[in-house]
């Protein structure tokens, strides 16, 4: 076979993702001595496409030789060259993009770009392909508005020139569905990744590079949209295909490998995400070296699962290990690294080294505002860094004006609907707060609100309850004490927030449960009448005339109350359980009374006054609330002579000795403590193990066709 059919064979498996059988061949044509002299012309379109595949294997200093080495050809023998050069100036943009060097990245792209335009007339696949590539390094940059514009016209000029169903198209539209899920809107990123998995599919068959880059998207989105049905196999069939397709040794395959430990990590299994971390950075280690600045997210990782794990002592030579890192890309005199930057920053500040955070921070707010300009996201990140800083340091006036200065960012590029500026507004309505402005603040979090519910984000103290909760019941299942605890948590935080319907069917859960491990246990009764309670407002026990109750809630309450007197009725071997049985009667009267029944509610008090009778006396002045109660009750049936009777058996009781009265009173205090006690250290249980750590999740670096949401804590 000539060094001409090998070439063009070692394009054909480019296409198919065979990369490693590419390097076998290149290697043999630009390594191995050759009997056949090629001309400069074919080995330079040799070099070309062995910086390409290196690019792929994330080889990238081979990459650079091979793509220099072509380009300085071209460059000398211009003319008749000018696609091939561009070709070159393409891949080197990409290498570039690779490498974290975004200026140079945008510099190689844009001369590629200007050279296609000189001999190519629009609209033309080959122009698309490049305005494509332009359009993400802006993603990358964060720069939402200019990768749309670029992404917008390519996926126009690809639709008129090779269709909807072209990979190439499909490569393009994966990057307009990473802007669309960076600006929040999830639902079209979901879609529009599920058509990229279809078309290469259909296209490159299934064991194509490029499927590991669709499964590992569209798990990622689907975990920020908390739909986990399949995305554990998605990111295991990513692994699979990346492992054939780039080795098991392999920065790449490393990438989805840490994608399934993040999965792990958020679900809560900490083994398997300590495993995964584990695997992925060893990996990195090996093919970068242990010192690598590449490290730095995988690090970081595994520190957090090592935290959370208990494993102290280790995570904390990880997180030194992770500031050396950070701190040594950053010293580079060259270096435009914010994003470093600000991991660095979280991570002082997480320490309480702020005076450091605030240091480096203002160091990436320069260099953010001159790279990218003051009004940038790049900008608008590092002042929302510094404003947190500054709010957990209680500084709330520097965090509100740098928080001002965060929202008008924000605004710009992602409008005034976007979840990141409900963050921020809530941060501001924080800082009010704090200044005694409280109707301002609450009017802000009223705009925060309207925002997240409208973007579709849950309330956050829904959302950090509900993780809590999911990840323990993973952990130890359903029934643990720990997990009961925070699935009542959760309950009543989803009712208090607006999700009644969902707090209730918690709450229902919650007892079935506990039911179940111990059927008659008392504490239940009592926490099926706070729960009734609950639901009727407190002013309608005071009410003269029948109030009225929304129907759904008063047969919730009336159905808690019978359930609780029927457990209750279990329980009447002391003093103290006969008088909770009686209340628990009383309540339930007037739940009876406020549905207007009656009868049962006449019922139901007569027995709590006959249970009251037989354990104070029916002279004792501790009778005077039940019968209070019970006349209450005779007033809103209006029986008004029926309850004149019961109001003069009250006013003839005698009126309660000081001691006996305050002994009494003493006696409830000290149930209500003990009550008040037994649910703290239930609550101390359920939030046990918290990490108030947020885990960022962001996306790693991506190259021509290779492009995967990594997920960096």
């Amino acid at each position: 076979m000539t060094f001409r059919n090998k070439l063009d064979e070692c394009k054909r498996l480019f296409k198919q993702g065979r990369y490693f059988q590419c390097e076998q061949i290149l290697s043999s044509l630009l390594d191995a001595p050759n009997d056949e002299a090629p001309s400069a012309g074919d080995l330079a379109e040799a070099n070309l496409e062995r910086g390409r595949v290196a690019q792929k294997l994330a080889d990238y200093e081979k990459s650079k030789k091979h793509l220099e080495s072509a380009y300085e050809y071209y460059k000398s023998n211009y003319d008749g060259n000018e696609f091939a050069c561009s070709d070159v100036l393409k891949e080197l943009g990409m290498l570039s993009y690779e490498t974290v060097d975004l200026d140079k990245a945008l510099q190689h792209l844009q001369e590629a770009l200007q050279i296609r335009k000189q001999i190519l007339q629009p609209p033309h696949k080959d122009l698309a392909e490049v305005l494509a590539r332009i359009g993400e390094v802006y993603w990358k940059n964060a720069d939402y508005n200019s990768a749309n514009t670029y992404l917008d016209e390519a996926l126009d000029m690809q639709k008129s020139t090779v269709g909807d169903e072209h990979e190439d198209y499909a490569n393009t539209l994966e990057d307009k569905c990473l802007v669309l899920q960076a600006l929040g809107r999830v639902d079209e990123a979901e879609a529009g990744l599920r058509k990229t998995l279809a078309i290469r599919k259909e296209r490159l068959g299934e064991d194509h590079p490029y499927i590991a880059n669709s499964l590992s998207n569209i798990a990622y989105v689907l975990g920020k949209q908390r739909k986990r049905e399949g995305t554990e196999e998605m990111y295991k069939r990513a692994i699979e295909i990346a492992e054939k397709a780039y080795g098991e040794v392999s920065p790449r395959t490393a990438t989805f490998i840490n994608n399934l430990g993040g999965y792990y990590l958020d679900k809560g299994n900490l083994n398997d995400a300590a495993q995964n971390f584990e695997r992925a950075l060893a990996i990195k280690e090996k093919c970068l070296g242990a010192e690598s600045e590449g490290l730095i997210k995988n690090v970081n990782n595994l520190a957090i699962v090592y935290k959370k794990m208990g494993r102290i002592e280790e995570e904390q030579k990880l997180r030194e290990r992770a500031e050396v890192l950070m701190k040594s890309r950053i010293s580079r005199p060259d270096h435009k690294d914010v994003d470093t930057m600000i991991f660095l920053a979280d991570k002082l500040s997480a320490e309480k080294r702020r005076a450091e955070a605030e240091e480096v921070l203002k160091r990436a707010l320069e260099i953010a505002g001159t790279e990218y300009g003051t009004t940038s996201m790049k900008a608008g990140q590092v002042l929302n860094m510094l404003a947190l800083v500054a709010l957990s340091d209680k500084d709330y006036p520097t965090a509100l004006s740098r928080s001002i200065l965060v929202l008008r960012i924000q605004k710009k590029h992602y409008g005034k609907k976007h979840a990141e500026v409900a963050k921020i507004l809530r941060i501001i309505g924080t800082c009010l707060m704090a200044d005694g402005l409280m109707d301002i603040a609450r009017l802000v979090n009223e705009q925060a609100q309207a925002i997240e519910k409208v973007s579709g984000v849950e309330d956050q103290a829904v959302a950090a309850m509900r993780k809590l909760f999911v990840q323990s019941r993973e952990q130890k299942g359903p029934k643990d004490p720990q997990v009961l605890m925070r699935m009542k948590m959760l309950a009543d935080t989803c009712s208090r927030h607006g999700k009644e319907e969902e707090g209730e069917a918690l709450f229902d859960e919650y007892l079935r449960i506990k039911e179940e491990l111990n059927p008659n246990c008392k504490d239940i009764a009592q926490e099926l009448k706070l729960k009734a309670m609950s639901a009727i407002p407190l002013q309608v026990m005071f009410s003269e005339t029948l109030p009225y109750v929304d129907e759904q809630d008063l047969s919730k309450a009336t159905d808690y109350l019978k359930r609780a007197v029927r457990i209750s009725e279990q329980h009447l071997n002391s003093e103290e359980e006969i008088e909770d049985h009686a209340d628990l009667m009383l309540d339930l009267a007037v739940t009876l009374a406020l549905s207007k029944q009656f009868e049962d509610s006449e019922e139901a008090a007569q027995q709590a006054i006959k249970l009251f009778e037989k354990l104070k006396g029916a002279e004792s002045w501790l009778l005077s609330q039940p019968l209070n109660r019970y006349e209450q009750i005779l007033n809103w049936q209006g029986n008004a002579e029926k309850a004149e009777e019961v109001k003069q058996r009250r006013e003839a009781l005698p009126e309660a000795p000081r001691k006996e009265r305050d002994e009494h009173f003493d006696r409830i205090r000290s149930r209500l403590l003990g009550s008040l006690s037994s649910l703290m250290e239930g609550l101390g249980a359920a939030v046990e193990g918290a990490d108030p750590e947020e885990e960022l999740q962001t996306s790693a670096v991506k190259s021509d066709g290779d492009k995967t949401a990594e997920e960096k804590a």
